[in-house]
């Protein structure tokens, strides 16, 4: 293959060019690179080129599939233990739910994650049969939340070994970050969590919330604005409709806001944006007017209605002591890096979409309250814990271009870095106790 010996950014010009290890982008054009100054290292290209299939495995980067397969591992033991010893969890709930609609002629409604489990387990409704599936659903899960989370993590990796290393091995422990926490008692309950254990449709969901985050602030920060990709954005945002919609009850304004603010009222690409969400939008309404109004067939929530009320923090306040203090306990990562990094890190646009997201779907969940017999399970506030966990990668994401140009030894890196593995090392925790007492809370 011929060489260009002139770099374009940290890659040199090549026929195939790499955006991360494991995204190709062919048929490179250096028309789609953006020129951009640099303090540190001049003037450079930083590719901008379309997306491709974003799952492949790069032979360069073996970390990516050591620790995918450690995340699928991981995440097996964790739910099996769960499972197993009749801890509180959803998977066994999900699965008794699961045959109570069977036995009614109906099926449960978002479909998806119990379409999964019950093909998997040969159409069973024995409920051991029915929680393995769901332990290997959940495991693979993990794995590709993993998978997807390295996808924006990569971005800024594959200029050295050790810069390879350390966004693999980032996005893997991050699995595990949890909020700060006092009391052993109240670890999860009242704080914003970025990661969750026990509740099945939100651990399903994860790698696709992650994926239409990565292709959505994709189209913001390249040149490439084909329709294609809010395609890919509305086939995902449908298919996380099908296992839980709150992600999208922050995604669907944010993205259009975000393509307005970017793109301006005429473009096409905002039209585009407009379209999808509204799409996004219809298909929302459409699902609420099945779960709320005409109510789920057959079994368990027959008897009273569920419905959607205003009352701010009537939710947080069942749970939390001080919700000030939670709220600071649980977002200290990218609190922590604003105040250290400032406006370097609050212009870039992945930053600004997901602390829009976050702040949207907190706003959210402390407006909205359901009532009705689900009115304890927190459904209006799960959106939380998905842009929480968006707002912790791109922190991440930013940490490791922080670390490639200041050096581990700075002391904001070295900062920086304690607070994230106190993050982690608070989650660990949150397991261990977890297997203690059976609980989640």
């Amino acid at each position: 293959m011929a060489r260009n010996p002139k770099k374009i950014g940290i890659f040199e010009a090549h026929e195939r060019c790499f955006i991360h290890p494991f995204l190709q982008i062919l048929h490179f054009d250096r028309e789609e690179c953006t020129q951009k100054r640099s303090v540190s290292f001049g003037r450079k290209y930083i590719c901008q080129s379309p997306l491709t299939p974003p799952l492949i495995l790069n032979k360069q980067n073996p970390f990516t599939l050591f620790f995918t397969v450690l995340a699928i591992l991981s995440g097996w033991i964790i739910f099996y233990i769960a499972v197993r010893f009749e801890y509180r969890s959803d998977i066994p709930l999900h699965s008794i739910l699961l045959n109570q609609h069977l036995e009614s002629g109906s099926f449960p409604f978002p479909p998806l994650y119990y379409l999964a489990i019950y093909l998997i387990s040969g159409f069973s409704q024995h409920a051991d049969t029915l929680n393995n599936a769901g332990t290997l659903v959940l495991a693979l899960a993990v794995g590709a939340k993993y998978r997807t989370t390295t996808m924006v993590l990569f971005e800024e990796a594959g200029r050295s070994k050790m810069r390879d290393q350390l966004a693999a091995a980032g996005g893997f422990i991050m699995l595990f970050s949890a909020p700060f926490f006092f009391d052993l008692d109240r670890m999860y309950l009242g704080k914003l969590a970025t990661n969750v254990w026990h509740n099945s449709t939100t651990i399903a969901v994860m790698p696709f919330v992650v994926a239409m985050f990565y292709i959505s602030y994709r189209v913001f920060t390249t040149n490439n604005k084909s329709p294609r990709y809010f395609i890919y954005i509305f086939i995902l945002g449908v298919l996380s409709l099908l296992i839980k919609p709150s992600f999208l009850f922050a995604f669907i304004p944010v993205f259009a806001v975000m393509a307005l603010r970017v793109f301006g009222w005429r473009s096409k690409t905002f039209h585009y944006a407009l379209a999808c969400s509204a799409l996004l939008f219809a298909a929302v309404l459409i699902q609420y007017y099945l779960i709320y109004l005409q109510g789920p067939s057959g079994v368990r929530y027959d008897q009273e209605q569920s419905g959607i009320t205003f009352a701010p923090f009537a939710y947080w306040k069942i749970y939390s002591e001080n919700i000030l203090l939670d709220s600071l306990l649980s977002v200290a990562y990218p609190l922590t890096a604003c105040l250290l990094f400032g406006k370097n890190l609050l212009r870039q646009k992945y930053f600004q979409f997901a602390l829009l997201l976050f702040i949207t779907a907190l706003a959210l969940g402390i407006l909205l309250f359901e009532t009705g017999p689900r009115s304890g399970h927190g459904n209006l506030f799960w959106q939380v814990v998905m842009c929480n966990y968006l707002l912790f990668i791109c922190t991440l994401k930013f940490h490791l271009e922080k670390i490639h140009i200041l050096g581990v030894r700075n002391f904001r890196v070295v900062l920086l870095s304690l607070i994230f593995l106190a993050h982690v090392g608070a989650g660990m925790i949150y397991i261990l106790k977890y297997y203690h007492t059976g609980s989640y809370h």
